[in-house]
């Protein structure tokens, strides 16, 4: 098979169209995987593929094993099958393909689960003071932490800012070519204006040295990673005796879930976290919801009770 062919194509398109180097290393395992299924079916190319063998890919991926030794989760398989009809669109594109086998594939369903670790208010402070800033170091983790409670970014978002992207006197933040290649305009609280500013004058020969306009510079490469800050931040999530899991994505569900109990509403959630659909942004409305029914059985007195349902 000439894969080699078909895949230098199609991520020279996936490039033209914007995916990031994430993404785009995510469609080297898929087309792997497609690759693999391809060969077992004695199929020479892609553009070869019918309906019929694309519903046998969907089937085989509900039995295929990764490389953890587990089936594929259905997100995994919504996922790769999204990439599949990405690939049919570029052979659309490219004029190799009149008709695409994948029109109709419908993706598997994928329950929106609940953020699995969200900071308390109280845990939220600890962690907040952890970090030391009479050290440079610290003052960048202070920022850090201050500006993803703060603003619920991304790690993309936080890695590739710029200073040209912050107006701490107005207190302002542009978010330049989110996530889906959209900006967006975002509030800065006081604090953590205060603490960039703090960050940004100490970092700042360290900048002009490095010919850098990133806010956060990485210690050994020119943009950050997300395991470097994650690592940051368990550090400091040990140091404030804090036992739950914490990642920069952890303090995004904690900065949306503020402000759902704090009676924001929805739609104006949803555009603090750019989200394109609205669905993304319910979920804080449920965990909210499971708060309040917590908060409901603790302290109503018809609820206190746990014996069995009288009538009358």
């Amino acid at each position: 098979m000439s894969a080699a062919r078909w895949q230098v194509g199609f991520f020279a398109w996936a490039r033209r169209q914007g995916y990031r180097a994430r993404t785009l290393k995510n469609f080297v395992t898929h087309a792997r995987v497609f690759e693999e299924f391809l060969e077992e079916r004695g199929v020479d190319h892609p553009c070869d593929g019918t309906r019929e063998l694309i519903a046998d890919f969907q089937a085989y991926l509900m039995t295929f094993v990764c490389r953890r030794h587990r089936p594929y989760s259905t997100s995994a398989r919504g996922q790769i099958l999204s990439w599949l009809k990405k690939l049919y669109g570029f052979f659309i594109d490219d004029g190799r393909i009149l008709t695409d086998p994948t029109r109709g594939l419908r993706l598997p369903r994928v329950g929106r689960r609940l953020p699995r670790s969200v900071l308390t208010a109280a845990e939220m402070r600890r962690l907040l003071v952890a970090p030391d800033t009479t050290t440079p170091a610290g003052l960048r983790d202070r920022a850090i932490l201050e500006l993803l409670y703060g603003t619920g970014l991304r790690f993309s978002e936080l890695a590739d800012l710029t200073v040209g992207d912050l107006d701490l006197v107005e207190k302002i933040l542009w978010v330049r070519h989110g996530k889906g290649d959209k900006d967006r305009v975002l509030p800065l609280g006081r604090w953590a204006a205060y603490w960039l500013a703090r960050h940004l004058d100490v970092s700042a020969v360290e900048r002009r040295r490095r010919r850098s306009e990133r806010v956060f510079l990485a210690p050994r490469a020119e943009r950050l990673s997300s395991e470097i800050v994650c690592l940051w931040l368990q550090a400091h999530a040990a140091q404030a005796g804090l036992t739950k899991p914490i990642t920069t994505h952890t303090l995004r569900h904690t900065f949306a879930t503020v402000l759902v109990k704090g009676g924001a509403d929805i739609r104006k959630v949803q555009k603090l976290l750019g989200h394109n659909q609205l669905t993304s942004t319910q979920i804080y409305t449920h965990l909210d919801l499971t708060d309040l029914r917590r908060v409901q059985q603790q302290c109503h007195p018809r609820e206190k009770r746990r014996g069995a349902v009288r009538r009358g």
